[in-house]
């Protein structure tokens, strides 16, 4: 059960944090196709090919997915509410509609989804390590 408990504990942390960087590269999108002149001059002087930023996008949602399904799963397994879940389903589904689509050329949409669906990802695992420090704290009061 200690295994399960952390591995609940590192997911929704490290979900947290992949939730967060996908806003933070949400909002840094929008930015950069309001300035794509000066992102087409970067990559001609740095020789970054366009094609790593979809890459990056594409790893980021697989991450948050990965991390979702380990600290939201072991979480439901612990509390078994299914809020957290389903806000994080949602966040998922968000996040991949924008890759699936290609909503990326929308100037507001595709950076609107994805800050969305990064947000809910955020407050399903919130919510989840909230649900799971107050069952360990009604767990430890009945022990004694």
């Amino acid at each position: 059960m200690q295994v399960a408990a952390l591995l609940q504990r590192i997911g929704d942390r490290a979900g947290i944090t992949v939730s967060l960087l996908c806003g933070i590269h949400c909002a840094a999108l929008a930015w950069a196709l309001t300035a794509m002149p000066l992102v087409w001059f970067s990559q001609r002087l740095w020789g970054i090919p366009l094609v790593w930023y979809a890459r990056l996008e594409l790893a980021l949602v697989l991450l948050a997915a990965l991390f979702a399904a380990v600290g939201l799963g072991l979480g439901w397994l612990r509390h078994r509410g299914y809020g957290p879940g389903v806000l994080g389903l949602a966040g998922i589904v968000l996040l991949s509609t924008v890759l699936v689509i290609e909503w990326h050329a929308s100037r507001w949409l595709g950076p609107g989804l994805v800050l969305g669906g990064g947000l809910l990802l955020v407050i399903a695992h919130v919510w989840n390590a909230t649900k799971v420090a107050a069952l360990r704290v009604s767990l430890e009061r009945a022990r004694r």
